[in-house]
Protein backbone atom coordinates (compact mmCIF):
# COMPACT_ATOMS: atom_id res chain seq x y z
CA UNK A 1 0.00 0.00 0.00
CA UNK A 2 1.24 3.47 -0.94
CA UNK A 3 1.73 6.13 1.47
CA UNK A 4 0.13 9.80 0.97
CA UNK A 5 3.22 11.88 0.17
CA UNK A 6 3.81 14.94 2.70
CA UNK A 7 3.99 18.16 1.83
CA UNK A 8 7.56 18.42 2.05
CA UNK A 9 8.40 15.62 -0.54
CA UNK A 10 5.78 17.66 -2.81
CA UNK A 11 7.41 20.77 -2.53
CA UNK A 12 11.16 18.88 -3.14
CA UNK A 13 9.36 16.80 -6.29
CA UNK A 14 8.06 20.23 -7.62
CA UNK A 15 10.79 23.06 -6.76
CA UNK A 16 11.33 23.90 -9.96
CA UNK A 17 8.21 24.62 -10.76
CA UNK A 18 7.46 27.25 -8.71
CA UNK A 19 10.77 29.39 -10.30
CA UNK A 20 9.78 28.91 -13.54
CA UNK A 21 6.06 29.91 -12.87
CA UNK A 22 7.18 33.13 -11.32
CA UNK A 23 9.63 33.78 -14.15
CA UNK A 24 6.84 33.30 -16.95
CA UNK A 25 4.43 35.90 -14.99
CA UNK A 26 7.26 38.53 -14.44
CA UNK A 27 7.78 37.95 -18.28
CA UNK A 28 4.08 38.16 -18.74
CA UNK A 29 3.91 41.53 -17.21
CA UNK A 30 7.52 43.27 -18.40
CA UNK A 31 6.15 42.21 -21.84
CA UNK A 32 2.59 44.28 -21.42
CA UNK A 33 4.60 46.84 -19.67
CA UNK A 34 6.52 47.45 -22.39
CA UNK A 35 3.54 47.29 -25.46
CA UNK A 36 1.97 49.78 -23.30
CA UNK A 37 4.99 52.10 -23.24
CA UNK A 38 5.78 51.73 -27.12
CA UNK A 39 2.06 52.32 -27.87
CA UNK A 40 2.48 55.76 -25.26
CA UNK A 41 5.93 56.51 -27.46
CA UNK A 42 4.31 56.04 -30.93
CA UNK A 43 0.92 58.66 -29.93
CA UNK A 44 3.47 61.06 -28.45
CA UNK A 45 5.51 60.90 -31.70
CA UNK A 46 2.43 61.17 -33.97
CA UNK A 47 1.21 63.90 -32.00
CA UNK A 48 4.96 65.42 -32.56
CA UNK A 49 4.73 64.38 -36.35
CA UNK A 50 1.49 66.07 -36.73
CA UNK A 51 2.48 69.68 -35.14
CA UNK A 52 5.79 69.69 -37.56
CA UNK A 53 3.89 68.86 -40.29
CA UNK A 54 1.64 72.26 -39.67
CA UNK A 55 4.48 74.38 -38.87
CA UNK A 56 6.55 73.24 -41.99
CA UNK A 57 3.66 73.90 -44.09
CA UNK A 58 3.00 77.42 -42.80
CA UNK A 59 6.51 78.30 -43.55
CA UNK A 60 6.09 76.94 -46.65
CA UNK A 61 3.26 78.96 -47.31
CA UNK A 62 5.07 82.60 -45.96
CA UNK A 63 7.72 81.36 -48.20
CA UNK A 64 5.17 81.61 -51.34
CA UNK A 65 3.86 84.63 -50.07
CA UNK A 66 6.99 86.26 -49.85
CA UNK A 67 8.00 84.83 -53.27
CA UNK A 68 4.84 86.69 -54.85
CA UNK A 69 5.55 89.81 -52.85
CA UNK A 70 9.02 90.35 -54.56
CA UNK A 71 7.49 89.94 -57.85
Amino acid sequence: MKKPKSKLEYLKKNIVIVPVIAAIIAGTFTSVRYVLNLTDTITANQETIIKLEERFNNSRADINDLKDLTR
